[in-house]
């Protein structure tokens, strides 16, 4: 089971802070990194939803799941470019905590904490 968090201090399967360790500067590690930073950031292409992944792609929410290989995706507020991005793709994240129940998700604030389930896990 692995997680994709966002924070400020921690890089894709490293745990480290960001710069440190001289791995940080590999051509892979660096393009990952970047990939890793534009969906935190929010800035997943959603047009490329359903296309499979390719070398140069453009980041893509199916990263999480495809690159990262991540079951769960905690979102803390700071990052709600990525929260309103995985609440409208349903069909590959669900929601677990908070567990809001009833309608009009969307409509509600984004809380302090969130954790999403990846769907489509192998």
């Amino acid at each position: 089971m692995r997680a994709f968090h966002c924070s400020e201090t921690t890089s894709p399967d490293l745990g480290t802070e960001k710069g440190a360790g001289p791995d940080l500067h590999l051509p892979a590690i660096s393009r990952l990194h970047r990939r890793f930073e534009a969906i935190s950031e929010g800035r997943a292409d959603d047009a490329a939803a359903g296309r499979p992944p390719e070398a140069g792609a453009s980041p893509s929410l199916e990263d999480i799941r495809d690159r990262f290989r991540a079951s769960y995706v905690l979102v803390l507020n700071d990052h709600p470019g990525l929260y309103r991005q995985l609440m409208r793709r349903g069909d590959l994240f669900t929601l677990i905590y908070p567990a809001w129940r009833g309608t009009g998700l969307a409509d509600r604030k984004q809380p302090a904490v969130a954790l999403f389930g990846v769907t489509g896990q192998d």
